[in-house]
Parts: structure tokens; C-alpha cells; sequence
């Protein structure tokens, strides 16, 4: 079973992920932990206490995407095994931190005994949490009116060049949110790596 944040390029950002790991078997668990730049792993141990975590993994040195098997002296990767009963929630904690160029975070988790129907074994089981913020770092309003043509285009000032750029295809007066999305998207996307969201108000010669 996999834990991971997407894939990315960002730089100078950190990520703060709690949850319950619930084991499908009593049985023992042994967890692997990869990351660029720096991570840790905390669990509570004693299910009944999910205030205490404990940490299992660290590492302060960049790894390869989820490998776990590097052997340096900036901390571990591989826990001990860790006995669990079935069924039991306990408190797990991921931190992350990227300095530079790429980054990535994954925690896996291998059972001693894989003898569960339809589950072979846990490192072969790979399950993708994509994690976003929920802070808007930016809205931008704009107004269109008294367009002749019944169409028109954006033109943007490029973030670090501040060379404006237009978007190549027109849009109607008439498009829906989520057509005027999908031709600014990819603009966001190439330019500041961002995910954008379009919502459409219409008003009458009332302004209502």
C-alpha cells in the first residue's frame, strides 16, 4: 500500500499528512518510507492513544522515487516490524519537505503474512492520494461586455517576463465556465504550474 504526494517541481514546500492505518490482519507490519528532500513517519503504537506518536522513519537526504532500499547515513527507510491486531485504527503522521528541483514522498507497508484473499502481497498493492491545498493564492474577476463579435480573447502578462501572451483560440460571450477553463488551463499549467478553477456570473442591463 502506497501513500503519495503527487509528483512535482515545486520548491520550498512542505506536507502535512494525518490519517488511520488499519490493519486488514493481526499479523506484523514493517513500513518503507522514500522522499526528496526530507521525511519522517510518526504512528501511535498503542492504538488507544493516537495523541502519542512515535517515530519509526526519518530521512534528511534526498532519495530515488520510492526507493526505499538506498542505504546512506541521513536516516532509515525501513522500520522495524511493528505488531498489530485486525481491525485496530492507529494515528499515522507523513512529513515532507522539498527544497529544490523535484520532489515526491511515499510510505509503503509490507505484512509479514500476506495470506489475505485478493491481497498476494502489500508492495505490489499501490493506492494514489492526491493531496491539495485548499488555500486560494489567487482570484481574478473580469468583466466582459459589448463585445461586437460575440467572441473574444485573453491576453496575459507572462508572471516573470511580463511579456504579454495571448491565448491562441477566441472564446464565445456565450461559453460556459467550464469551456473558458479549458482554454486558459493549459496557459496556467505551463506558466505557474497551477490548477485553475471558472465560475461564470451573468448579468442583465440591470446589473442584476
Amino acid at each position: 500500500m502506497h501513500f503519495e504526494t503527487p509528483y512535482g517541481n515545486g520548491d520550498k514546500n512542505g506536507n502535512l499528512m494525518r490519517g488511520f492505518f488499519v490493519p486488514p490482519k493481526t499479523t506484523r507490519y514493517r513500513f518503507y518510507m522514500a522522499c526528496d528532500d526530507a521525511c519522517r513517519l510518526n504512528i501511535a503504537l498503542d492504538a488507544s492513544q493516537p495523541e502519542v506518536m512515535t517515530e519509526i522513519l526519518v530521512n534528511h537526504a534526498a532519495t530515488g522515487y520510492r526507493r526505499y532500499f538506498k542505504s546512506h547515513a541521513h536516516g532509515t527507510l525501513i522500520s522495524d516490524w511493528i505488531s498489530m491486531t485486525e481491525g485496530v485504527a492507529h494515528a499515522i503522521e507523513g512529513r515532507h519537505i522539498d527544497h529544490t528541483w523535484g520532489d515526491h514522498f511515499t510510505v509503503s507497508v509490507e505484512v509479514e503474512q500476506s495470506d489475505i484473499v485478493g491481497h498476494p502481497h502489500a508492495m505490489k498493492e499501490i493506492q494514489h492520494f492526491e493531496v491539495r491545498t485548499n488555500t486560494t493564492f489567487e482570484r481574478t474577476q473580469i468583466e466582459i461586455n459589448n463585445v461586437d463579435s460575440g467572441k473574444f480573447k485573453f491576453v496575459f502578462l507572462h508572471p516573470t517576463t511580463l511579456q504579454p501572451e495571448a491565448i491562441e483560440d477566441y472564446i464565445s460571450i456565450n461559453a460556459t465556465a467550464a469551456q473558458v477553463k479549458a482554454g486558459i488551463r493549459p496557459y496556467y499549467l505551463a506558466t505557474v504550474g497551477s490548477e485553475v478553477d471558472v465560475t461564470r456570473t451573468m448579468y442583465d442591463e440591470n446589473s442584476t
